[in-house]
């Protein structure tokens, strides 16, 4: 082999070394939030009918901000354009009334775990209500790639993380 071969080879593999993990590459190495091991313990002053689960879903976080995750810690199928991939995420906390705080003063960010990414924040924040879940604030987010994603939330001085795999 000719020394400007060697060399040529060399460099390559420690760019493929240094480079970030692609999604593929990070397939199942994801430390997607697992479901915690007891029954959430609603607040007193949720005016939600909190008896009934959804399939696949877990409730997750504290009396002071809570959100609905999924059992296997992935998003997958999501609306995708050429921006990237939507979701709506839907968030709870302690005395939150759609009514009353119908624009709440909520701050959603998404960071990607596994490579390079701009830290992306939610778009629109708005309320949300239903007989079943009670008042709770929705927000759509714009994430730019699959991959693992630390999605937090920050609503009135708390703040809640959750690692989630987003998937084609």
């Amino acid at each position: 082999m000719k020394p400007i071969h060697s060399l040529y080879l060399a460099a390559l593999l420690l760019l493929t070394a240094c480079a970030p993990q692609t999604a593929a590459a990070s397939a199942g190495t994801c430390p997607v939030t697992q479901a915690p091991s007891g029954a959430f313990a609603f607040p007193e002053s949720y005016d939600g009918q909190t008896a009934s689960a959804y399939p696949g879903m877990f409730w997750y976080g504290d009396q002071s901000l809570w959100t609905m995750l999924s059992v296997d810690g992935s998003w997958e199928a999501l609306p995708k354009d050429e921006h990237g991939y939507t979701q709506k995420t839907f968030w709870w906390a302690d005395g939150y009334l759609w009514n009353e705080e119908p624009q709440p003063e909520f701050l959603l960010t998404a960071e990607r775990l596994d490579a390079k990414a701009l830290l992306i924040e939610s778009g629109e924040i708005t309320n949300a209500y239903t007989d079943e879940t009670g008042s709770s604030i929705l927000t759509g987010i714009l994430i730019s790639d699959v991959g693992c994603w630390q999605i937090t939330g920050y609503y009135r001085g708390h703040e809640l993380s959750f690692v989630v795999d987003v998937k084609p």
